[in-house]
């Protein structure tokens, strides 16, 4: 979620969020379809509880999530609900807020057979004082592990990922603000499957990505909103079967409240509107 300016003033935020497709006679007219409604709930400055809304013409699925601050400790609930309000699944985290780690993690999917699956990878947790820092490792009941490095100043500086066999799965570097620079992946043969490269201006905003080759930028306005990028759809996953090796051009609009909130967002992609946000916020 982004930050918001006066959180501290803030107690629910709600966003409608609708798709944007071409309609009527010869494609010329614009059809905004509802797809999800997110309402986010403030208590002095602190999330502490999400709702999500998910929605198609035949089917509507929720997701509740709350939160709890125990000193450092982020308490998470997640429950994912079908159409008929019925629970699908549940995930339990608790967070350390100070190293950003997610010291405990659970989840149950229920199936209307009646069976379930649960997902329980029972961290168990070391810690380390180096001459420069500290570092935390984490081993799941598979023996895979991952290692956590940081400085003096508690911001992350590296994660290094072994899989059950002590092989390096994935490493992640990241600059003096804890934010990630570089991020390779490797398959079980040790070849390179990802790699990724962020760089960052002066006020720590990501202006530029290299993925497995190809490039992103980005431009943003004076609140710190993006309002321009050039991407590849084969950047990612989702997106890669959408013009995979071809420059697209996403344009992003805001409209703000007298808090520098933006409360109204389009997005444009190459010069066409496919995604609209309206944002109600309520200030104490």
């Amino acid at each position: 979620m982004e930050e918001f300016a006066y959180i501290n003033s803030i107690r629910c935020v709600k966003e409608t969020i609708y798709d944007v497709k071409k309609g009527g006679l010869f494609g010329l007219s614009e059809k905004k379809e509802k797809c999800l409604i997110e309402t986010y709930r403030f208590r002095s400055g602190r999330l502490v509880e999400k709702e999500i809304e998910y929605m198609n013409p035949t089917w509507t699925k929720r997701r509740h999530t709350t939160y709890q601050y125990i000193n450092n400790e982020k308490i998470v609930e997640e429950r994912d609900y079908d159409s008929s309000n019925c629970i699908i699944s549940t995930t339990n985290m608790t967070v350390d807020m100070e190293y950003d780690l997610v010291k405990k993690y659970k989840s149950v999917t229920y199936y209307s057979s009646g069976n379930k699956n649960l997902y329980d990878p029972d961290y168990k947790w070391s810690h380390k004082i180096l001459l420069e820092g500290e570092s935390f490792i984490c081993r799941d009941k598979d023996g895979a592990e991952t290692h956590y490095f940081y400085g003096n100043n508690k911001k992350r500086t590296k994660k290094i990922s072994y899989d059950a066999n002590g092989n390096i799965s994935e490493e992640v570097y990241y600059n003096i603000n804890g934010k990630v620079i570089n991020e390779v992946q490797y398959d079980e043969d040790g070849s390179v499957k990802h790699s990724e490269k962020s760089y960052y201006n002066e006020d720590g905003l990501n202006v530029r990505t290299i993925v497995n080759g190809l490039e992103e930028t980005c431009v943003y306005d004076g609140y710190g909103n993006m309002i321009r990028r050039t991407w590849y759809p084969g950047m990612q996953p989702f997106e890669k079967n959408y013009r995979p090796n071809q420059l697209v051009v996403s344009e992003f609009e805001y409209k703000y409240d007298w808090k520098g909130n933006w409360t109204e967002f389009k997005q444009k992609r190459d010069g066409v509107l496919n995604r609209y946000i309206v944002r109600e916020i309520i200030y104490c």
